[in-house]
């Protein structure tokens, strides 16, 4: 009976357990279900698979992913499908790289433009390197600066309702054999696949592919704009007209099959001498061939300006000398001239511009004259093979990263009289092991000697007192394992 008594009681709460474990598995599931789906709900959806159409809005202002920035007064929408670009809405199309990825831009193949957009902003379609297709709506009124640039396009038609071209629009163009103009168009006109405005005063645009042995500026023609020639292959000469009063910068960069120039002599603007081109007083040296294959070249004396460019992506030249006129060396002036040795500078040079000598990688010696006042950003950087240098005392205006990349520069003395070094001037001079720096040495800029793996020993001309007065830009301006040996 005992026993009886507390077996009755046990055989319920055996069956109570039973029917609480699934319960307890039941809960538990759908607590892991809850955790792993509410996040998606209230989250990013999954990327969509390449296949699935990509839409995207502009977003609202104040509101980007990070490579985006903020817009605002944009009202179109984009939408991505196999290769085909269509965009929706009114008003201005601003620059895809703001709306998607490289490498999204790279795999538009056609754009279908609504025919409400009014206008493309500069560099609209840059990096749509398959971009074949596009046709421009009527209503369209205004194209900007490198709208196209690295597309594919060989032929665009430019409506009647566009009164607005930027120069360089085409630039970076470098498939496109024609381009068209609808009759009744105000401001444009073709002729024979070339861009003018209506008057034919102004060359806008000589298609890069277009095929020519030679061309012929026409007579009318007063300006060509802006990289108007940039990129073009197939010209041996350039003949300039007679009414030609002025050429836009860069109008000829990359014209690597550009031999002479040719200028008629009643051109009260420009000259030609050996088939290169300078201003009528040949004072300023605007553009030397690059297909002209001599190694050696003098610039004239009377010479005083290099201009912006004049010499870029020349791969003939080795050896040059300037004449003891010049005073200005313009921005780009030399850079990727990739086979030049060496450079003479006379003493009347007072500046050096941006990038003037980027990229000259076989540059050995650089000898600056005492007269040199500035030098601009990145003047001498990435001259691989540079590994002898002397500066002025003079020096006042200096840019950053001036010696960039120097990599076969083992030792630097700075003059006496110099005050200041620039900020990231030798920066990733990676052979870099010894450098004297002058008592008169007032600030050593941000990142000076920043990844100067080799630099060991800085040798001071001044006392102590004198160096804890130097300026020093920042905690990378100096290595941590340069020694510092004061000298005075």
């Amino acid at each position: 009976m005992k026993t009886g008594k507390h077996q009755q009681p046990a055989q319920p709460r055996r069956s109570r357990r039973r029917a609480f474990v699934p319960l307890l598995f039941a809960a538990v599931l759908v607590l892991v279900l809850l955790i792993l789906i509410l996040p998606r709900l209230g989250g990013k959806a999954p990327a969509a698979p390449a296949e699935e159409a990509l839409t995207r809005g502009m977003p609202p202002e104040g509101e980007a992913p990070d490579f985006l920035p903020p817009l605002t007064d944009y009202t179109v929408s984009f939408q991505l499908e196999n290769g085909v670009l269509t965009v929706s809405g009114s008003g201005a199309m601003p620059a895809l790289e703001r709306a998607f990825t490289e490498q999204e831009r790279a795999s538009i193949e056609t754009v279908v433009l609504d025919p409400a957009v009014t206008s493309l902003d500069a560099e609209a379609f840059r990096g749509c390197t398959r971009l074949r297709a596009i046709t421009l709506p009527e209503g369209l009124s205004a194209i900007g600066a490198a709208a196209f640039d690295g597309c594919r396009l060989e032929t665009l038609t430019v409506p009647a309702s566009v009164t607005q071209i930027a120069e360089g629009a085409f630039l970076g163009c470098g498939s496109l054999r024609e381009i068209l103009v609808q009759p009744g168009n105000p401001a444009y006109v073709s002729v024979d696949g070339v861009l003018y405005s209506t008057d034919r005063s102004l060359l806008l645009c000589f298609p890069a592919a277009k095929s020519s042995r030679g061309f012929r500026v026409p007579e009318g023609v007063t300006r060509i704009a802006a990289c108007a020639f940039s990129g073009y292959q197939l010209t041996e000469t350039l003949y300039l007209p007679a009414s030609l009063q002025e050429i836009g910068a860069e109008a000829f960069t990359r014209c690597y099959g550009l031999a002479a120039f040719k200028v008629d002599g009643g051109c009260p603007a420009f000259s030609a001498a050996d088939g290169v081109l300078y201003d009528k007083e040949k004072r300023v040296l605007l553009r030397y061939p690059s297909a002209k294959t001599s190694q050696r070249f003098s610039v004239p004396r009377g010479v005083e300006e290099i201009a912006p460019g004049a010499f870029c992506e020349n791969y003939e030249l080795s050896s040059l000398t300037l004449p003891d006129s010049l005073t200005r060396i313009g921005d780009r002036a030399f850079s990727g001239c990739s086979f030049l040795r060496s450079v003479s500078f006379p003493r009347s040079l007072l500046s050096i511009g941006e990038q003037a000598f980027l990229s000259c990688s076989r540059l050995q010696e650089v000898s600056l004259p005492e007269g040199l006042e500035s030098l601009g950003d990145q003047a001498f950087a990435y001259c691989y093979e540079l590994h002898s240098l002397e500066l002025p005392a003079g020096l006042r205006e200096l840019g950053r990263e001036i010696f960039l990349r120097c990599d076969s520069l083992v030792s630097v003395a700075v003059p006496d009289g110099f005050s200041a070094i620039g900020g990231a001037m030798f920066r990733q001079c990676g052979a870099l092991e010894t450098v004297r720096l002058p008592a008169s040495l007032s600030s050593v800029g941000p990142e000076a000697f920043l990844e100067c793996g080799a630099l060991k020993t800085i040798r001071y001309a001044g006392t102590q007192a004198q160096w804890d007065a130097v300026e020093i830009g920042d905690s990378l301006a100096i290595p941590d394992g340069a020694e510092i040996l004061i000298e005075g």
